[in-house]
């Protein structure tokens, strides 16, 4: 599979494309001109408390305790509960009493 590339200047991005009949010229991102923008919109740009940064908190990773959760119908609930709050809040959670040897772990 052949696979092509257009490269345009600066110049030429400010020019107007023209087709011919049908056929449409393809839209080329070009990244040097990034370069020539005076503003760059607000959506683009990333919020500054979400930024990266070497002063964070340490992650509180929320425990899901599952010894037991089959045995009663109340522990159920609240693993369900806790699973859920973890999801939206987190995005994940680690699970402990699970019932998994180590060993189950290691040799996958």
């Amino acid at each position: 599979m052949a696979v092509s590339f257009v490269t345009t200047s600066p110049e030429e991005e400010d020019k107007p494309k023209l087709g011919l009949g049908n056929i449409q010229t393809p839209l080329i991102f070009n990244p040097s001109m990034l370069n020539l923008q005076a503003n760059i919109p607000n959506q683009f740009i990333w919020p500054d408390d979400e930024k990266p940064s070497i002063n964070v908190l340490e992650l509180d990773v929320p425990l899901i305790d599952l010894q037991n959760l089959l045995s009663d119908p109340s522990s159920t609930l609240d693993a369900s509960r806790l699973i859920s709050e973890a999801c939206k809040k987190h995005g994940f959670f680690l699970v402990v009493n699970h019932g998994q040897r180590g060993a189950y772990f290691r040799r996958s």
